[in-house]
């Protein structure tokens, strides 16, 4: 009798089964998403490339997925939360390009035109924002093009217009009170130097400047015009992809057009990225090489391995005269050794010797003391 039971059974739960996956499939139906980006590793891939190295951050990257995933059932309410809440570790321009395609879906044009805009201010010639453009309903294939002219309101950090390197904006400082202010995206790695550059428009402006890091906090960076008509100039080199704010005002209650420019100068050397221990560039026993300090705030680690035991002379030397070098040489375990730092040292041309043991990897970092940059030669013979 129980026998008899067994096979009707097995069929009735297997019918509910079939009819339990039909109805939780119509209650989150996959969602087709075209242009969406659902692979994590092109997040890591992205990251990479942008930022110089790999990306840790584990937790993000699970996000990425976990919101692929909301946006294939049609959540896209939680899928937006989730990419908005990985944009301050990583900010790259997939994340951005989903956040468009969501937006966009959600109808939400204004959104989703901003967050294109964000994916191309990191990379103009990014493919999947341009497709988007191209094929989703409502939009048009240039309209999330660089801003070319300010546009008001944009007198806090808050409200900045975002811009794009290599493309001038024309503003107004309409007023004696008013002040703009516009945000971009530093280039990927390596860390480049940034020309800022501020052309007057009108015979009686006189301009003011002033740089804010992420967080809208004063990067203690600024120029002015040295006199009414006359534009001003500062170079920054802030960290790969990171976000600075620039603060654009009349002085002595001037007022007038100008416009605004934000572009990179390739000052870096072929050894960039080397700006920490992880990324040191490695270099041969017996080598010269020819590199720089771009800025005050630059310094370049380098790392050689000792091929047998014995004495090595590490020797550095500046060639530039603005240039006053600083040295200081790490064990493999990335301790300091007895000559840690140099930067005391008086003159141009740093020599030191290390006992150096067989096989062993160790690492050099170089950067200009007093806040100098310049030119140098490095050897390890």
């Amino acid at each position: 009798m129980l026998q008899d039971l067994v096979l009707p059974v097995l069929v009735l739960a297997a019918i509910a089964a079939v009819f339990g996956v039909r109805y939780l499939s119509h209650l989150n139906p996959k969602v087709n998403l075209p242009g969406y980006i659902a692979n994590s590793q092109v997040l890591a891939q992205e990251y990479a490339q942008l930022e110089g190295k790999s990306l840790s951050d584990i937790g993000a990257q699970q996000q990425f997925e976990q919101a692929a995933l909301l946006a294939g059932r049609g959540e896209f309410k939680g899928a937006i939360l989730l990419l908005e809440g990985i944009t301050g570790q990583c900010a790259e321009p997939v994340v951005f390009h989903d956040l468009g395609v969501l937006y966009a879906h959600q109808h939400d044009h204004r959104r989703a035109l901003n967050a294109f805009r964000e994916a191309l201010a990191r990379n103009p010639n990014y493919s999947p924002v341009h497709l988007a453009l191209g094929s989703l309903p409502g939009f048009t294939v240039h309209e999330a093009d660089p801003v070319t002219s300010e546009e008001e309101p944009n007198d806090t950090y808050l409200t900045a217009n975002l811009i794009s390197l290599g493309s001038p904006v024309a503003g107004e400082i309409s007023s004696p009170r008013d002040v703009d202010f516009y945000r971009f995206s530093a280039p990927r790695s390596p860390r480049d130097v940034l020309r800022v550059e501020l052309v007057c428009q009108s015979p009686a402006l006189a301009l003011r400047l002033e740089v804010y890091d992420e967080m809208g906090h004063s990067a203690n960076q600024s120029a002015q015009s040295l006199d009414p008509g006359t534009g001003a100039i500062l170079l920054i080199s802030p960290m790969p992809n990171s976000t600075r704010y620039l603060e654009v005002a009349g002085n002595r209650g001037s007022s007038g057009h100008y416009t605004l420019s934000v572009t990179p100068t390739h000052a870096f050397d072929r050894y960039e990225p080397n700006d920490d221990l992880t990324t040191a560039t490695a270099i041969q026993v017996g080598q010269t090489i020819e590199a720089n300090i771009m800025t005050s705030a630059d310094t370049d680690y380098y790392s050689f391995m000792a091929e047998t035991s014995g004495n090595l002379t590490v020797t550095l030397q500046s060639q530039s005269d603005s240039l006053l070098p600083a040295l200081a040489i790490f064990g493999s375990d990335g301790q300091p050794m007895q000559y840690a730092v140099d930067a005391t040292e008086q003159g141009s041309r740093i020599v030191r010797e290390i006992d150096a043991a067989e096989h062993t990897v160790y690492y050099l970092q170089v950067w200009g003391r007093s806040k100098t940059a310049g030119a140098y030669m490095l050897s390890v013979k």
